[in-house]
């Protein structure tokens, strides 16, 4: 068991005898007071509040740019070196905001020259077989 979860629920358990508490009480307080306990023991503020996202995940990718959700930086393509700059993969980033797996990091505009490019160099008519 983690060591924060324990020590959160003999604190828990000591509150629990002092003051009637229903189970779901017990386990909000028990589980909230060990991801406090966490911040505290990694030099975090627990009682600071998580930074607001700069946009919604869903409007993140626009017509010129894309915004990085965990800085706020725009750019034409979310590259795999930015994100490692953050600490997470591609996939990585697209669970974390809910983004689909098949979704390109890369502004619409971007994409649609891509397109038109591979389909005017057509390299499917030049493969040998």
């Amino acid at each position: 068991m983690d060591d924060y979860l324990a020590q959160a629920l003999d604190i828990a358990r000591a509150q629990a005898t002092v003051r009637t508490m229903t189970a779901e009480e017990i386990t909000a307080f028990a589980l909230k007071l060990s991801q406090a306990i966490k911040a505290i023991a990694e030099g975090a503020d627990p009682t600071a509040e998580p930074a607001p996202l700069p946009c919604d995940p869903k409007s993140s990718i626009r017509q010129e740019t894309i915004v990085c959700l965990i800085c706020g930086k725009k750019f034409k393509m979310l590259t795999k070196t930015h994100l490692a700059s953050h600490g997470l993969t591609p996939s990585e980033y697209k669970a974390k905001f809910g983004l689909k797996p098949d979704v390109n990091l890369v502004c619409k505009s971007t994409l649609k020259q891509q397109r038109e490019r591979m389909e005017r160099m057509q390299p499917w008519k030049l493969r040998k077989s």
